[in-house]
């Protein structure tokens, strides 16, 4: 061989081009430069199955049937050193132990055959196996371009296994963000229901189930509330014309409505159903639910009470409404839409018989006097019982603790 071809050879094995991502590429460069350029029938590329265990991956020269799989574990302990010290070596055909004689099936046993180990930094990682079925021996020269072949090739299968490597933890790092995205989304979910729970768990907190109005507790906590926020305007205003200010008191409004940003006075209606006992005794009970039902029902319609006005069910048959920033007369019209809603109610009792209900309303105003929410309920049950006292079906207004305006239903 010529230098001319010698510097040919080198270069082409120098230029080789990168395949970082394919290693079918790489294999099926490195088989056909070793073959065509260094003269060699056979080409086997071998990589690693198992430890110690390699198999064809892919050959030019011989169908991959006449191939057994390379066993490094079972060369003699020369060659293994040879191979696992990066070593290139040759063998001829009268050299060759069992292990290099059976790589290859007949008719294709090779008279001189060349192993290149092709490490990276995992190991021995592929093996090059090279063959001429003639008697033309491997020279210095040959050898020398294998090392040449053989680093190239380790550098590109490094990269390759590095690639991988990333490739794959690429790959796991998007499956746990889909996982995580999946959990995120269960999370979510999962929060939705807990809030929803509470919101429900809030909601029966607070109202009643039968009637779906608020209940006795939550009617106390804005009475409460109503009375001593009046009570800390009526201190400051008394304080401030003390010091000869003339400040009106402060009015703050919410459009939500919610009571305790009203500074100022209120009433309340204390609601009872005539003859309610009668009812669950004569009609039934259940008769006796769909009149509670349906009074809550008038009591949340927005044509009947305000947004800013607070019913709610104050116990058995008995129904509050706190009327905020309003006295009681001007909350007459609102208890009038009331009664006119029930009064074309027609309920169904026992064997389909039809009935008519009427209620009595007690009614009071927030006094400046009142430390306590009870004060206003107490005047509100008064004017109450001065109602059914007179004949029920009415409104009986508490005036000034002997005296009542009465307004009569119907």
């Amino acid at each position: 061989m010529d230098r001319i071809t010698e510097l040919s050879i080198l270069y082409e094995i120098s230029t080789l081009p990168f395949h970082v991502q394919d290693l079918d590429s790489i294999v099926s460069v490195a088989l056909e430069k070793s073959t065509r350029l260094l003269a060699n029938d056979i080409g086997i590329f071998y990589i690693v199955d198992s430890p110690g265990i390699y198999i064809s991956y892919s050959s030019v020269g011989i169908p991959q049937d006449f191939i057994n799989p390379l066993k490094i574990h079972t060369l003699s302990p020369d060659d293994d050193d040879n191979i696992f010290n990066n070593e290139i070596r040759g063998y001829k055909k009268k050299d060759m132990d069992d292990l290099m004689l059976n790589l290859i099936k007949d008719p294709y046993k090779p008279e001189n055959a060349v192993i290149l180990p092709l490490r990276t930094e995992d190991g021995l990682t592929a093996i090059l196996y090279l063959a001429r079925l003639n008697e033309t021996e491997y020279t210095e020269v040959d050898m020398h371009f294998f090392q040449v072949l053989a680093n190239r090739l380790s550098i590109d299968l490094e990269n390759y296994f590095l690639w991988k490597k990333k490739d794959r933890a690429l790959k796991q790092l998007e499956e746990e963000r889909n996982k995580l995205e999946v959990l995120n989304k269960e999370l979510s979910r999962k929060n939705r229901e807990i809030e929803c729970i509470n919101e429900r768990l809030k909601m029966s907190s607070r109202t009643d189930p039968l009637t779906g109005i608020y209940n006795r507790r939550v009617l106390f906590e804005y009475l409460e509330d109503a009375v001593e926020k009046n009570r800390l305007e009526i201190d400051r205003t008394k304080m401030m014309k003390k010091r000869g200010s003339n400040i009106l008191p402060v009015r703050r409004k919410n459009d939500k409505g919610q009571f305790q940003n009203y500074y100022k006075q209120f009433s309340v209606a204390l609601i009872d159903i005539d003859y309610f006992k009668y009812i669950n005794d004569f009609h039934g009970h259940l008769a006796g639910d769909d009149v509670l039902r349906t009074i809550g029902v008038l009591l949340k319609d927005e044509s009947i009470l305000r947004l800013s006005d607070i019913p709610g069910r104050y116990g058995g048959e008995e129904f509050l409404i706190i009327f905020p920033d309003t006295r009681c007369y001007e909350s007459i019209n609102s208890l009038k839409r009331f009664y006119e809603g029930l009064n074309n109610q027609k309920f169904k009792g026992r064997n389909n018989q039809r009935f008519k209900i009427t209620v009595s309303i007690g009614m009071s105003d927030f006094e400046p006097e009142d430390t306590e929410a009870v004060h206003v309920i107490d005047r509100a049950d008064k004017a109450l019982y001065h109602a059914k006292h007179n004949g029920r079906n009415r409104v009986s207004i508490h005036d000034d603790g002997t005296n009542y305006y009465e307004l009569e239903f119907g």
